[in-house]
């Protein structure tokens, strides 16, 4: 019977190009978070810019006087509650003519992220502008094309792994991870190449048919731990992964360590890499005005930050734990669905319904699956991945914000969704054992379900604020 059903993979192709292109659409221009930096940044890299520019004491770049224009027609609507757009900012943003040989200098917080973790969008980017497209027209085109990359790249990680098919594919059908991964930003090869590396290492680990790890094998999780890493480093624990290998499929435990620590070495690498790269930019661009830390006093900097962490280890931890349990409740509503500039937030009812869903899937097994028993070694880097992953990101969160009373600040849930499938595999079990298509049908009834719900409060956020 479960042979007539369509595969898991299919639902999610189907489901998130529907939604993503209604998401694209419905959200008006620069609307998602950080999306004008993310563009600003991309257009920079079509210039061979990989640093920015300082003028008056601000950080910035020269680009075309249409592109800040688009930008300012919808500044208003950032964090502005009860704002919504109109029929005429919508035509005055489509009729904007490109006219790139009129530049100016814009300032903007600049982002720290290298030219990869924009591949293959800042190339597109080069290429719509020698056709000489509206930056309306343009910034569409980048959305759909992400979509795309987004899409494609969870659809890879649902057929990669042996296990959780119904999870890997419902957590990529989060409507947080869809509405990110319609944006132009960075989320859309984050995500997917978080989930591809969890999926390959599920693969290597829990199907039979691989017996021996193979130098194909090292090579392509190195390969995976050195993008998602240098595309954010606060997922380097990664490749802690690796020890869910059975050593059995070893030749020998020579070879397991050699293979590891190649593997470590790549995203070792990487990390240093981007450590230096926006350690650079911060100590150049960042002031040094803001609330200061009992400990840090008021002239704070980069380096005072990191000497901080370092010899007061046990403040900063208590920081960290202080995030995870004050924070819990922002997160978990910014890892299901939050939109707009974080402003658009889904009612708790969504969000719990979301949160069985997940917990349903995490423990039932399907029966079509292979048989696998994970153990709780396993599961216990399973929770080391996920709390490193968390001590780097609110460490990087201090260094920008600098600001840690009585937590630390700019942490956001969707930060987790790359590392969402190790999460919920903490919980796995086999022994509540489900048939295939029961499952499919929570995922469809759940996912159908938050996403029209979703993409009704989205278009209520710009362009019905009353009733919101």
């Amino acid at each position: 019977m479960s042979g007539k059903l369509p595969k898991i993979e299919k639902i999610f192709l189907i489901v998130t190009l529907f939604f993503g292109f209604l998401f694209l659409f419905v959200n008006p221009p620069f609307q998602s978070p950080d999306e004008p930096e993310h563009f600003f940044k991309m257009y920079g890299y079509t210039k061979g810019t990989f640093i920015y520019r300082i003028k008056d004491g601000k950080t910035g770049l020269v680009m075309p006087e249409s592109f800040v224009k688009m930008a300012k027609l919808f500044k208003y609507l950032e964090h502005n509650f009860f704002a919504t757009t109109s029929p005429e900012i919508m035509k005055n943003a489509v009729n904007l003519k490109l006219e790139k040989d009129k530049t100016t200098f814009h300032s903007f917080c600049f982002p720290t992220y290298l030219p990869v973790s924009y591949f293959p969008l800042f190339l597109l980017l080069k290429l719509l502008l020698v056709f000489n497209l509206s930056p309306f027209v343009i910034l569409i085109i980048m959305r759909i094309s992400e979509l795309f990359l987004y899409t494609g790249l969870m659809w890879l990680a649902i057929r990669i792994t042996p296990v959780k098919k119904t999870l890997f594919a419902f957590l990529a059908m989060l409507p947080m991870a869809i509405y990110m991964g319609s944006s132009v930003n960075t989320d859309a090869l984050v995500m997917g190449t978080g989930f591809i590396i969890c999926a390959y290492f599920f693969k290597l680990a829990y199907d039979e048919n691989i017996t021996e790890i193979s130098k194909k094998h090292l090579f392509i999780i190195s390969f995976l731990s050195f993008l998602i890493t240098i595309c954010k480093p606060a997922y380097v624990p990664l490749f802690l992964l690796f020890f869910i290998i059975p050593k059995s499929k070893f030749s020998s435990e020579v070879q397991r360590w050699k293979y590891f620590f190649l593997v470590f070495a790549s995203a070792v690498g990487a990390f240093l890499i981007y450590f230096l790269y926006s350690l650079f930019l911060l100590k150049c661009s960042m002031a040094t005005n803001l609330p200061s830390s009992p400990i840090l006093g008021a002239e704070q900097n980069s380096n005072n930050i990191i000497l901080t962490i370092i010899t007061h280890p046990v403040y900063f931890l208590t920081k960290v734990q202080a995030t995870l349990v004050l924070q819990a409740g922002y997160f978990v509503k910014t890892f299901v669905g939050c939109f707009g500039w974080l402003d658009a937030q889904l009612p708790v009812y969504v969000i719990l319904f979301y949160f069985c869903a997940l917990l349903i899937l995490a423990v039932s097994k399907d029966e079509d699956e292979p048989e696998v028993n994970i153990p709780y070694r396993d599961k216990l880097i399973f929770f080391a991945v996920f709390y490193l992953s968390f001590i780097i990101m609110t460490i990087c969160s201090y260094l920008v914000l600098r600001l840690a009373e009585p937590y630390i600040l700019g942490f956001q849930g969707r930060y987790f969704i790359p590392i969402a499938p190790v999460i919920f595999m903490m919980p796995a079990s086999s022994k509540f054992k489900t048939e295939h298509g029961k499952l499919l049908k929570i995922v469809l009834s759940f996912s159908l379900t938050g996403l029209f719900i979703s993409v009704y409060f989205l278009i209520l956020r710009y362009y019905f604020p009353v009733y919101f």
